[in-house]
């Protein structure tokens, strides 16, 4: 495989990145790796290799990985949309600060997850149920 095409890309290719992984952690064996080398060798930069290894130390010694998850992105809820929901509904309306302010005092995200569902089904039907401080 050829990856010096990748060379001058934002992201190397996903055979490539466990590669280099596999050569920090081997290469860290007692002491620090040649970033440069290891570099030189998949023609990539200094601060790709880098970037790579901090992301490692920090998994090593906290156990959290940092990279964004595969799959779909949640909607976005649109405080407009509640906003006209709620005037709909009652007949007055409340300000988008408001509304933003109450769903992060609830504890509602402003993203629609199925951990949340039921909650802000319940605070959205339940206009008493909100709490605006």
């Amino acid at each position: 495989m050829d990856i010096s095409k990748y060379k001058f890309t934002r992201t190397l290719p996903k055979s490539v990145v466990p590669a280099i992984e596999t050569i920090i952690h081997v290469a860290h064996q007692g002491k620090a790796p040649d970033m440069v080398a290891i570099a030189a060798i998949f023609t990539t930069t200094y601060k790709w290799v880098t970037q790579i290894r901090r992301r490692l130390q920090e998994f090593e010694s906290t156990g959290i990985d940092d990279r964004k998850r595969p799959g779909p992105k949640y909607l976005q809820m649109d405080l407009k949309a509640v906003a006209r929901a709620i005037e709909g509904r009652y007949g007055f309306s409340f300000g988008l600060s408001t509304i933003s302010r109450s769903m992060k005092n609830n504890g509602i995200p402003p993203k629609r997850t199925n951990q949340f569902l039921e909650r802000t089904k319940l605070v959205s039907t339940h206009l008493e149920g909100m709490s605006c401080r």
